[in-house]
This record gives structure tokens, sequence and C-alpha cells, in this order.
């Protein structure tokens, strides 16, 4: 899928991109995300270690693979964990920010594994060469990797986690639940900050879940696109009723949306105006669909996971269903819109 953006669209993109991003991502060339607050870390002020951290609720960790290669160590899981607090760090051995961390990854094994840290690495390779075992054993002994490391060929892990990034960190409390997220290499006097109020306590943290999960647990709930809704709305931009360049955020926020491409938000829709666009979902449920029209018919891609799921004919203002599994689960949705028309007006979610 190649991106069909005119001149106009990709000069307010390079505007808008900024600076350069340390961070790796994994994904089609077209395809871009990350944090509006660079991660989707604990709400924090500073990176000073004496100030206290406010943690949140990410969920249960997912459970690792053990029927995966396991290297410096027998399979872990993440039952077997509780009661330790755990870092996972995703990697890739050809990813210079990756190997950046390593030695900060190894201090803290050192210097917290007494007080109950564990750290996991996580190699989700990027390309073939790296799923060879022997090509990852001769990596964990260049750089002296010294925790466990294992083989993520499958992106079964990736995928649980639903991760992006290459390196991206996670920290799980002794409860098993994933508190604290890093997109990025840096952010060290942060991380260290994390580790060390979490294996000062004894227990779980007390933290308060996110709102968005509630999802999962109702039937029927929405989220509604236009400008009366600008909380379901994760784009880098502000939502305004007047036509813009929307562009998709580094990551997105779970049981949000979020557009790229030129769209124009009434209170109640969000219209693409000129060219291709995108919508992208984060969402956790079993089931979803789109209320939608369009004023000629339209053929959009619908992409789950980042697998291509259907192919979906829209023109008349109706429900259309995007997804369907067997149980609730967390899911990235993408919409590619070929041409202007197409108006949506909400996510349904069962």
């Amino acid at each position: 899928m190649t991106k069909k953006f005119g001149l106009p669209i990709l000069l307010t993109l390079l505007l808008l991109s900024g600076g350069l991003l340390y961070l790796h991502y994994r994904g089609n060339a077209e395809q871009s995300k990350s944090p509006p607050d660079n991660s989707g870390s604990p709400t924090v002020v500073t990176d000073n270690k004496s100030e206290k951290l406010v943690f949140k609720n990410y969920g249960q960790a997912p459970e690792f693979d053990s029927a995966a290669t396991w290297l410096n160590s027998d399979p872990q899981s993440t039952a077997a964990l509780k009661g330790k607090v755990v870092l996972v760090n995703f990697w890739t051995y050809s990813c210079i920010q990756c190997i950046h961390t390593i030695d900060q990854l190894n201090n803290w094994t050192k210097q917290y594994q007494t007080q109950g840290l564990v750290v996991i690495g996580v190699h989700t390779p990027e390309y073939a060469f790296e799923k060879v075992t022997d090509n990852l054993q001769t990596a964990v002994n260049r750089y002296h990797i010294a925790y466990p490391v294992v083989q993520d060929n499958s992106y079964s892990l990736w995928n649980a986690y639903n991760n992006q990034f290459w390196p991206a960190t996670y920290l799980i409390d002794r409860e098993g639940k994933i508190v604290f997220i890093h997109l990025g290499d840096g952010g060290t006097d942060l991380i260290d900050n994390a580790i060390h109020q979490l294996t000062s306590l004894s227990g779980g943290l007390a933290v308060a879940s996110d709102p968005a999960d509630e999802l999962i647990k109702q039937s029927s709930q929405t989220i509604a696109f236009g400008s009366s809704k600008p909380d379901n709305l994760a784009s880098t931009e502000k939502p305004t009723a007047a036509e813009q360049v929307y562009t998709f955020p580094e990551v997105l926020r779970r049981n949000s949306y979020a557009l790229e491409g030129i769209w124009k938000l009434s209170d109640t829709k969000a219209a693409l105006t000129q060219g291709y666009g995108r919508i992208r979902l984060n969402f956790s449920a079993a089931k979803v669909s789109l209320s939608a029209q369009s004023i000629k018919p339209v053929s959009l891609t619908i992409t789950v996971d980042g697998k291509t799921e259907t192919n979906l004919v829209v023109q008349d203002l109706k429900t259309y269903e995007l997804f369907s599994a067997a149980a609730a689960g967390r899911h990235t949705l993408e919409i590619a819109v070929p041409q202007p028309g197409f108006e949506a007006s909400s996510f349904i979610f069962n």
C-alpha cells in the first residue's frame, strides 16, 4: 500500500514532523506512530529520582512464550514471576538505539536483582537474518548481555503488548500489571526512578484503572467522530470545523482513533475532503462496526494488527461490520480510504 499524498500535503507533513525521533518504528513505509507525551508512561513532572511517579494500570502483562527459544535462561513465565518487578525490553540486534540500552539494562540487572527486579529482553527481529538463533547468540555474547533473552520470531509477544517500537520498555509490578511504558532510548533517569519505586514496594501498586478499559466490559459502546467529541481523537492536531491536514500520533492511546490526510470535522462526523486518507483505531473488544456513508461507492481496505482483513464497499449510511473475533482482545485497526467523499460517524463495539 503506497501513500497517495500530493505535494501540498507532503510539504505540510514535513513541516509538522519537526526534529528527529530516537526510536525505531516497525511497520509499512507509510506508517508512523508515537506517544503524544513521549510514551504511554506515567504522568510525571520531572525525571528527578526524588520525585514520586504516578503509575497507571495498563492491564495484566501477557504470558511469555514458553515454546520459544530462550537464551541465558530457562523459559520464564509471567505467572512464575509474580512477586517480582519485571522489566521487558523489546529490541533487535540491528537497531543501534537498542544496542545503546544494553549496558544500562545490565547495570539495572546487577543493581536491583536483590530487590526483586528481573530484566527480560524480547528479541523481535526486523530482518530474516535476525531470526537465526546462532546470530542472536553471537550478539548476546558480543554485547555481554547478562539477562534472559527470548526469541520472539513469531511476533507473539510484540502483538500481545501491542508494541510498535524498538527499543521499548515495559515495567510490570509485583502483581503482574503493566504500570509503566517508555518508548525509544534515553529516559534513563525516569526508568531508574520507576524501577527504584517499584522495587521499594513489597506488594503491587495501588493504581487506578484506565477508564477506557471499561469499554471491553460493556456492550454497545461507541467512539464518536466529530468536533463535539474531541477526547476521542488522538491525532497530533486538535479537531476543528475547518478542513485541515491530520497526522497519526507516534503512539495511539487505547480506545481512541486518529486521522491521517485532509479531513473536515463537523459536530458528529469526520469527512475526507481531499485525496487519500486513513483512520487508525486502538480498541479493546470482540467486535467493532462503523457507522459511515460515502457520496459515491468507496472500497475501504480494513487492516487489523497489520493483517488485511477485508475490502469493504461503503455508500449508504448504515452500520458496517469491520472486525469480529470469538473473544474480546486488544487490537489496532486501520481503514484506508482511497478517495474523498467518505464520512464516518462512529465506531460501535460489542
